[in-house]
Formats: C-alpha cells, sequence, structure tokens
C-alpha cells in the first residue's frame, strides 16, 4: 500500500486527518482495500525518545475488524523491537473513549490538557500551524490575528503506553 493510499484513507476515515509518520501499517480486504491502517512515527517530545508513538490509527467508517487493532498493534511491535525502541505509546480523544488501548494491553498514564486547534470557520487548523514568530517580534495570537483564525477548545487526550 503506497503512502497516497494511505494519506486518503486517514483524510476521508479520521478525525483528525492523515499524520506524518515514518512507517505506515494497513489491513486490506479481499479486494486489496484499506479497512484499517496505523501510522507510527518517533515522538516529537524529547522525553520520550526511547517510544514508538502511534500518530493514527482508525477503520474505514462503518466498518467492523474483529482483531484488527491486535493485528496491527504486533505489527508495531515488531517494528520498536527492530528498531531498537522499548515502547510504543499513543494519544486518544477522551470523546471517544479509547478503551480499545485497554483492552490490547497498554496502560493509561495521564491525561494532557485541554487541547486546542484553529480555525478560519470554514477549516480547521493543528495548533502548531499559527506558532509565535520571534524573528519578527510576533506573539502566537498576533500570528493568529493575521492569519484570521481563531481559537477553539477540545477535550483532554489521554496518554497510553506498553513496554515491548
Amino acid at each position: 500500500v503506497g503512502a497516497s493510499s494511505l494519506k486518503n484513507f486517514f483524510d476521508e476515515n479520521h478525525i483528525d486527518g492523515y499524520a506524518k509518520s515514518s512507517f505506515g501499517i494497513a489491513l486490506l480486504d479481499n479486494n486489496n482495500e484499506i479497512i484499517g491502517a496505523c501510522l507510527l512515527r518517533k515522538p516529537k517530545s524529547k522525553h520520550a525518545q526511547s517510544s514508538l508513538e502511534i500518530a493514527r490509527i482508525c477503520f474505514r467508517l462503518s466498518t467492523s475488524c474483529v482483531g484488527g487493532l491486535s493485528k496491527m498493534m504486533k505489527k508495531a511491535i515488531d517494528i520498536a523491537k527492530r528498531e531498537n525502541l522499548d515502547r510504543i505509546m499513543t494519544y486518544s480523544d477522551t470523546r471517544f473513549g479509547g478503551t480499545c488501548y485497554a483492552v490490547i494491553g497498554m496502560k493509561r498514564l495521564q491525561d494532557t490538557a485541554i487541547r486546542f486547534w484553529w480555525t478560519d470557520f470554514d477549516k480547521r487548523y493543528d495548533r502548531f500551524k499559527f506558532r509565535a514568530n520571534k524573528e519578527k517580534n510576533l506573539s502566537e495570537k498576533d500570528v493568529a490575528f493575521a492569519a484570521g483564525v481563531t481559537k477553539i477548545f477540545a477535550c483532554k487526550n489521554a496518554k497510553y503506553e506498553i513496554k515491548v
């Protein structure tokens, strides 16, 4: 499965769309169409450098895939071991549960602070898109104002982890 197929799949089936990643896992049906996928990357945070992060994971909308999460986790563990990483971690939007991670053996460590995005009231943008610009002496608020976007708030994420 190519990167463009994964990008399209996440843009169509995940609330946050595609995310940059180093590794992709796809579950295919009998017609070789993606029914579930997982994107993995090394975490951005420096304190999690020995981890592999599940950046995105989802299944085709209105589709059930019994055992699909376990199959993708098994492959993710193989990748983590191959990359000499000792754990897999992820964040789950608390609006949508996350109990599936506990079912496959991941431990809920903590909840994050309340999250936010930016919007122009047509599209939603990642919180990192409009950051302060120290070179131009612009605060985050100044950059957002110039771009015509407004901050909108969401719920917390739950952080999960499993040692491999």
